[in-house]
């Protein structure tokens, strides 16, 4: 008997399930017969739902479901006499219909989450007439208004020519997660985290939000859980830890 849940299963048919979890979850589904009933039920409801409709079609498609499931058993306000096989398939159909709700409508809160903590303000470094501070001032001023795209290209020189300062590299990977170069992003936040910078700790908490974007929750989870407490980034690793 497998001993995935109801979540891992509708994860797995909307397609949000990924590397060595995906890999494990259908192994065990080549050999595990309830766990390929359990799919095909999941299947069948999605399919009942229209899944793939537009957001305010699938809330009618989901009531209208809800409410023919209401009218079928709870007709009249009189219990209805079932079969076992029938009430099972039944209350997996509600569990299903309620998981695809909250899945339908959890992905626009999960890049809430991702807006919620990737808040941060960039320190603009003193003037001192270098090129390199030049670039600096010119990529405080559009990071802070929130432009991320046209902060980035003056990061970009910036870490070019002084490759070795930690902070401007930081806030470059920001930018990058901001547009998608999560590969990059999370090769500079590495190497920030592996050393001894005073954002260090930023640097794990941003790299856990790079593959929250991507919905990779346990390496959300794994990165979030090395914020050590005493640290800036604690509460808000341990509130993020809550809510994914």
């Amino acid at each position: 008997m497998h001993t995935y849940n109801h979540e891992a299963i509708a994860r797995y048919i909307t397609g949000e399930m990924s590397g060595a979890e995906l890999q494990a979850f259908e192994a065990t589904l080549q050999q595990d017969i309830s766990l390929q009933e359990s799919v095909a039920q999941y299947r069948e409801v999605l399919d009942t739902l229209q899944y793939k409709l537009e957001p305010d079609e699938k809330q009618q498609a989901l009531s209208q479901t809800l409410r023919a499931m209401n009218e079928e058993y709870f007709r009249d306000n009189k219990v209805k006499v079932m079969p076992m096989r029938h009430y099972w398939k039944y209350i997996s159909g509600i569990a299903a219909a309620a998981i695809v709700f909250f899945i339908i409508w959890l992905q626009p809160w999960q890049q809430d989450l991702y807006k919620e903590y990737g808040q941060i303000q960039m320190v603009a470094a003193a003037e001192r007439g270098t090129d390199t501070d030049t670039l600096l001032q010119e990529a405080a001023v559009l990071f802070n208004r929130g432009d991320l795209v046209g902060a980035q290209k003056y990061l970009r020189e910036a870490t070019a020519q002084a490759p070795e300062n930690q902070l401007t590299a930081f806030y470059y990977a920001v930018t990058l997660i901001a547009t998608h170069d999560l590969t990059q992003a999370r090769q500079l936040l590495t190497a920030i985290y592996n050393g001894s910078s005073v954002v260090k700790y930023d640097a794990a908490f941003f790299m856990a939000l790079s593959y929250l974007k991507e919905k990779q929750y346990e390496d959300t989870r794994s990165w979030l859980e090395k914020i050590p407490a005493g640290t800036s980034r604690y509460a808000a690793a341990q509130e993020l830890l809550k809510k994914i």
